[in-house]
């Protein structure tokens, strides 16, 4: 399951809870339906350590813990980490990347996490820098021959996604 959820944000304005809360309701009845979440792993990647995109998804996890689930935060823009070096060792025998940096904890329980909760600002039509380089990263999930092969990643099947994105434009 993959949803993204999107939020305009007018900066004269403070923002609503009742769009955070709504999509809240809706993303976890449509998980309830199916199983219950156990592990999240929430990266903050904003720059802004309480800015918008970090403010929706700690509203989003809070109506998440309180239905049970385990929540583990990351704020990217605190941890000390370079992207993908191309360095091919999550090819070449080792299951998982091998740069020794604060982004390695980060990998691990995003791997081992039911949800990956994914939220950023939209900087110039694209995410944050720091959520760009997790992304990199998560070039280890891939299996070594993920072309020619059946199974194409290391993660376990059934693992979620939500993307949070926040801008402070309406699309045109």
């Amino acid at each position: 399951m993959f949803m993204i959820l999107r939020f305009f944000y007018n900066p004269s304005l403070e923002i609503s809870p009742l769009p955070c809360y709504l999509a809240s309701i809706l993303f976890f009845k449509k998980i309830q339906n199916s199983e219950m979440l156990m592990k999240i792993a929430c990266l903050l990647s904003s720059p802004r350590k309480n800015g918008n995109s970090s403010y929706l998804a700690k509203r989003i996890c809070e109506k998440a813990s309180a239905q049970g689930a385990e929540v583990q935060y990351f704020n990217l823009n605190t941890l000390n980490y370079k992207g993908c070096q191309a360095c091919m060792a999550c090819k070449s025998g080792s299951e998982k990347c091998v740069i020794p940096d604060d982004l390695a904890n980060v990998l691990d329980s995003a791997a081992e996490a039911d949800l990956l909760l994914l939220a950023t600002p939209v900087y110039f039509g694209d995410i944050s820098a720091q959520l760009k380089a997790f992304v990199d990263r998560t070039f280890s999930y891939i299996v070594p021959d993920f072309y020619f092969s059946d199974i194409k990643s290391r993660l376990k099947p059934g693992k979620k996604l939500l993307f949070v994105l926040t801008q402070g434009h309406e699309d045109k």
